[in-house]
């Protein structure tokens, strides 16, 4: 197995609530590098355990998700709508896959093997475009359904 060469840098902070009960949330949190195809998945469909408190804390509130496991089980069950026809897919050379629906901005991109990569709804203050659909249209690959152009 090949070491992983990913580094993820974040900015932290935590928000303390009365009788001790803290909630810890992640913002601009950048991956440096690319992910080893060998990182072994979680038990939840999750594609690199030591990645979900991360995504989980970033976009866990845009599923209104209360555990990092529910979750990795939403992103799981948005990849399940892969033969939808109102969801755009699309597989980049690598096998990675990709999953838009524009009526509710779920995004989901699924390593090859059906592992989850990371699960949000891009926010165009965020991701630089516009709006989700020229966000979506940069994403590489093409749909292998063959539904969207």
């Amino acid at each position: 197995m090949s070491t992983r060469k990913v580094l993820t840098l974040c900015l932290t902070a935590f928000v303390i609530f009365p009788a001790g009960l803290f909630v810890s949330t992640a913002a601009a949190c950048t991956d440096q590098g690319q992910e080893s195809a060998e990182t072994t998945p979680d038990s939840n469909g999750w594609g690199n355990p030591n990645t979900l408190l991360d995504h989980f804390a970033r976009h866990g509130g845009d599923f209104n998700a209360q555990s990092p496991e529910e979750y990795a089980q939403d992103a799981q069950r948005f990849e399940l709508r892969y033969s939808d026809p109102n969801v755009e897919v699309k597989e980049d050379p690598s096998g990675v896959v990709r999953m838009w629906d524009p009526a509710t901005d779920e995004f989901g991109a699924y390593n090859a093997d059906g592992t989850t990569r990371t699960f949000y709804k891009p926010d165009p203050a965020f991701t630089g475009h516009p709006d989700n659909q020229s966000y979506w249209d940069e994403q590489s690959g093409s749909d292998p359904r063959g539904l969207w152009p």
